[in-house]
């Protein structure tokens, strides 16, 4: 489900954006709703969020300030302005914005800008989103070399050796993770990126970090990837 943040010291403003926002997702959206930068900045910190309309002008702190705020603090959401004048537009997009939507806002403003944000989240990169004690730690598909289930907990190994740890079962992210190609499972506790790993034996990975995971042979789709990869291309 898309979640969706708004930011706008104009009670008025916030509900007319909230409203069509919600329209063109028929409900099937999450909206958090915010008059208070401080109080969004404290939601993207706990909680994760893909797309952020902000009003530029608020009192206490600017929307383009809110927005270096948020991506300081590990939010990788999209941010979009909203503003009575264009004058903050070139400031807007050194913060990365996708778009900048002059006041009143209209129904039809909205939709062309949730559209154009839909279709762009179906180019980007595969991604899970994963709970953490502090919050949610968004990973792509290139970045995660491998998942580990280890005492009722998945380990996710990144690429920069990072390894974020959330308690829950292997079957509970299976089928996203196999989604995410080229994740493959090749053992009751692992699921691979076989891009990430360097070499392949019978019954054996070797992950470019290393590590030896192993291969069991109920997984023939995992081993048929790993043939086809190391040998098929020295016989090519």
């Amino acid at each position: 489900m898309t979640k969706i943040m708004l930011c706008d010291d104009d009670r008025a403003a916030l509900d007319v954006t909230a409203r069509f926002v919600d329209e063109f997702y028929a409900g099937l959206c999450q909206i958090r709703a915010f008059s208070d930068p401080a109080e969004a900045v404290r939601c993207a910190v706990e909680e994760v969020v893909d797309l952020a309309l902000l009003d530029i002008v608020m009192p206490g702190m600017s929307g383009v300030d809110l927005a270096r705020q948020l991506h300081d603090a590990g939010c990788a959401c999209a941010i979009a302005f909203l503003s009575h004048s264009n004058e903050y537009a070139s400031e807007s997009y050194r913060v990365g914005a996708i778009d900048y939507l002059l006041k009143p806002v209209l129904r039809e403003d909205i939709q062309r800008l949730l559209s154009g944000f839909e279709q762009r989240r179906q180019r980007v990169r595969p991604s899970i989103t994963v709970p953490k004690r502090s919050g949610a730690r968004r990973i792509c598909a290139d970045e995660l070399c491998y998942v580990e289930v280890i005492n009722h907990h998945l380990h996710f190994h990144l690429e920069d050796g990072e390894t974020v740890r959330t308690r829950a079962q292997l079957g509970e992210y299976l089928d996203a993770l196999l989604q995410m190609e080229p994740m493959m499972r090749c053992h009751r506790s692992y699921v691979v990126n076989l891009d990430h790993v360097r070499a392949y034996a019978p019954g054996e990975v070797v992950m470019r970090g290393g590590e030896r995971i192993s291969v069991t042979g109920s997984f023939q789709q995992f081993e048929a990837a790993c043939l086809s990869k190391f040998f098929g291309k020295r016989e090519g």
